[in-house]
């Protein structure tokens, strides 16, 4: 599962961002609803992070949990076309552009999801390889 986490609002939206403004809500409701909260929050205590959390349960019950998380900040107004959900607001640490003015690739590289499968992908090539000499003799 994925989310936004805005420190300032006790880690919400949460995994709920996707309907933070409402069942069914557009991303630009959501963005406006999270703005509205924000109006008299200043610039350097709108720190926010995504993070995905990723599982893997292998046949044996064994669970494998990864995060990936991207730190940030909010800003006052949307910018940028690309990306979805909150990118418009989102400016990650070390970077002076929107993940919604990122080009898909850059944003790709350095976003939570991504981190979480890189994180993940390891245990399942491990477990791939230990399943191999069993698909091998069936």
């Amino acid at each position: 599962d994925s989310g936004l986490s805005v420190d300032v609002l006790n880690q919400m939206p949460g995994v709920r961002s996707a309907r933070w403004a409402g069942p069914g809500a557009s991303d630009s409701e959501n963005n406006a609803l999270l703005l509205r909260q924000l109006e008299d929050v200043p610039p350097a205590e709108r720190t926010a992070r995504f993070i995905c959390a990723m599982a893997l349960v292998l046949p044996d019950g064994t669970e494998h949990v990864r995060i990936g998380e991207l730190r940030g900040r909010l800003t006052v107004s949307p910018a940028g076309q690309n990306g979805f959900g909150y990118d418009p607001l989102f400016v990650a640490d070390g970077y002076r552009i929107t993940n919604g003015e990122l080009d898909p690739v850059a944003k790709d590289a350095i976003s939570h999801r991504g981190r979480a499968v890189r994180a993940i992908v390891p245990v399942l090539i491990a477990e791939l390889h230990r399943l191999e000499p069993v698909a091998q003799e069936g």
